[in-house]
């Protein structure tokens, strides 16, 4: 019986263990799939800004030969 209960500790231990690291990978993943949702929105962002600067671009070469 004591050894059962030994046994039944030894396995508790291990899968609370084993709880512990999953929880730790799981957090580590949460945070890092943030990371990369930032950077993405990071990413839209100077995208938006290229393309702003494009059409003014192309805005000016239009206007500029329309009025040379």
């Amino acid at each position: 019986m004591r050894t059962m209960l030994g046994q039944r500790d030894v396995e508790i231990e291990a899968l609370m263990t084993k709880l512990d690291t999953l929880d730790r990978h799981h957090e580590d993943h949460s945070r890092h799939v943030s990371v990369l949702r930032q950077q993405i929105t990071a990413k839209e962002e100077q995208a938006a800004m290229l393309q702003t600067d494009v059409m003014k671009l192309v805005l000016c070469q239009i206007f500029g030969t329309i009025l040379d």
